[in-house]
């Protein structure tokens, strides 16, 4: 009986279904790469709008100053406006109106999104910096990004210089001036890319952060289920199976509710590059009066596009013309450099005394009238 005991419990323990042992994979440097150059992208979206913010800004500025000096200079002429003076000076006032449209309604959405995208670059970088600080054992012990699937040792710099912003464990924050808006999509799609399998992971590394199994992983399932977690804001998945390549996301789809790129991806259809068309325009046509030759290409506009009488032909203002007026600029402003202040006073009060003043005249020309000049005639005709 004794005997008979003993074997069945022999027979009981071999019975016993024991966790099964985590894998704890390392992932590749290949696929944290391709994660920090998006988080770069994102942080070059969120530079971009402070870029417009202060450009854009300082050249309205400038040339809303070059327009009154514009004005300044009519106004003291003995004869009146020439043609090609007024297509201009309303040319730069027609300017003026689109760039502060697009300050009003194109600048706070590239702040937006400027705002998500950095949220979305932190997420990421705040994973690149827990794996490549858990990154500090050898071949011997644990590490979590290996140099490549087949190589037994943790990843460093070397083989992943865009997680590395000088010696910090983060993504390249990039230059610190983007003129340009920047595209999310090459970025995006490289992430789930998996290109002579360079992202298949490093097996029996000793990563916790990535086992998925047993007790003791960032997910330890013991037998049980659970759900997935996505690190990185959406970017990086663990799951309940092993680690695979496919455990990057493709990103260019919304990883789901809650990431500030979901966020961010529902705004990319707001055109905001066209900040930049705006500021080349505005600090080219800035640039007259500080040269005599200012090198502006032609233009043709329409006379509602002016703010003139519509049904007009179109004005068409040379090349030529702008440096006729930016040479004139410049010598006025020469001609004045001692008293300019004190003559852009005066002529301020005379603005000021005439709006003060009542007109009876029925048919006026506003804001057509320059200093004492009267060109609401050369206008209409």
């Amino acid at each position: 009986m004794t005997a008979l005991r003993t074997l069945f419990f022999l027979v009981g323990a071999l019975s016993v279904v024991y966790p099964t042992t985590a894998t704890q994979e390392a992932l590749t440097a290949a696929g944290m790469r391709d994660a920090c150059k998006l988080a770069t992208t994102l942080k070059k979206i969120g530079v971009y709008s402070k870029t417009m913010t202060a450009k854009l800004t300082e050249a309205t500025s400038r040339l809303q100053a070059k327009k009154q000096l514009f004005a300044l200079m009519l106004s003291e002429a003995n004869e009146e406006p020439t043609e090609t003076q007024l297509n201009i000076y309303f040319y730069i006032s027609s300017q003026l109106r689109a760039a502060e449209r697009e300050l009003k309604t194109k600048l706070p959405q590239a702040i937006a999104k400027g705002l998500k995208a950095a949220e979305a670059a932190g997420r990421i970088d705040e994973t690149v910096h827990l794996l490549a600080n858990a990154n500090t054992g050898s071949s011997n012990d644990a590490y979590c990004v290996a140099k490549a699937t087949a190589t037994g040792e943790p990843a460093t710099v070397t083989e992943m210089p865009e997680c590395y912003d000088g010696g910090i464990a983060r993504s390249v924050n990039g230059p610190n001036d983007v003129d340009t808006e920047p595209r999310l999509e090459t970025a995006q799609k490289a992430v789930a890319q998996n290109q002579d399998r360079a992202k298949n992971p490093k097996t029996s590394a000793n990563c916790l952060l990535t086992s998925t199994a047993n007790t003791n992983g960032f997910l330890g399932n013991a037998g049980g289920t659970h759900g997935e977690i996505k690190l990185m804001g959406g970017v990086l998945k663990v799951t309940g199976a092993a680690w695979t390549a496919a455990n990057w996301i493709d990103t260019t789809t919304a990883p789901g509710p809650g990431y500030p790129l979901t966020e961010l991806l529902s705004m990319l259809g707001e055109e905001t590059a066209t900040l930049k068309t705006s500021l080349d325009k505005i600090s080219k046509l800035s640039k007259l009066g500080d040269e005599d030759k200012v090198n502006l290409d032609q233009v043709e506009a329409s006379t509602e596009e002016l703010g003139l009488r519509q049904g007009g032909m179109p004005i068409i203002i040379k090349g030529t013309d702008f440096d006729t007026v930016s040479k004139q600029l410049k010598a006025f402003k020469e001609s004045k450099s001692d008293n300019l202040d004190d003559f852009q006073k005066t002529f301020d009060s005379q603005i000021l005394k005439k709006a003060l003043t009542p007109t009876t005249n029925t048919e006026e020309c506003a804001n057509k009238s320059i200093g004492n000049k009267d060109i609401c005639r050369k206008i209409t005709g």
